[in-house]
């Protein structure tokens, strides 16, 4: 299922995303319908269908942003604690208890779940990776799949990363300070500088006019 893929949604929410879609497209359709006559109620009903589609896909890159934010915090807490002595998954039972209330400790408190129902411990890896998407969760995963069926010390591995992920993190900040300039000149063309050259402006010509 494309939309499945897309939305990375297992087989229960597709369901309900798919009706909540049908009832948007209805709703879509009678308010059309009722505005503007048939042509706007088809307008309607495909943008009450699709909508949807796109607020969630906003929705994603919002976690995804807040995820990448919050996993150099996850590494250094999971490292420590993995130097400290405990054990991988206690450590990340640890780490779910102190990370933020947001995407990230969901998707991890949901691994914790899985695992104590007895779902197999690479299933639930690979299910992580593929639902959170990001090159920074493949790399942890792998890293986590290889310390424990290879026996490597997991703790230098994760410290890397952290490394890594702080490092990314400041290079994505600095490129949207780059970019800030670039988005801040359509709105100072389109609204600031018309309406300082008409304060400007307007003295001038009222001068003019009254002197011809």
């Amino acid at each position: 299922m494309r939309l499945q893929r897309l939305l990375r949604l297992d087989e229960i929410q597709i369901e309900v995303f798919f009706a909540r879609q049908c009832a948007g497209a209805m709703l879509g359709a009678l308010v059309g319908v009722l505005v503007g006559g048939i042509w706007m109620g088809v307008i309607g009903l495909g943008l009450g269908f699709y909508l949807p589609i796109l607020g969630w896909q906003r929705r994603l890159r919002l976690q995804q942003q807040q995820m990448q934010y919050d996993f150099p915090f996850m590494l250094d807490l999971l490292t420590l604690s993995l130097e400290a002595g405990m054990g991988a998954w206690m450590a990340l039972q640890l780490c779910v208890q102190h990370l933020p209330d947001q995407a990230l400790r969901a998707h991890l408190q949901k691994v914790l779940d899985e695992l104590r129902t007895g779902v197999p411990r690479d299933e639930v890896l690979t299910r992580l990776a593929n639902q959170v998407d990001l090159d920074e969760m493949q790399a942890f995963v792998a890293a986590w799949q290889q310390s424990l069926d290879m026996g490597v010390s997991l703790g230098p591995l994760l410290r890397q990363q952290a490394q890594q992920r702080r490092q990314e993190r400041f290079l994505r900040a600095e490129k949207k300070a780059m970019e800030a300039p670039v988005k801040m000149l359509f709105p100072l063309v389109t609204c600031i500088f018309p309406c300082t050259f008409l304060v400007i402006g307007y003295p001038l010509v009222f001068q003019l006019w009254q002197a011809f």
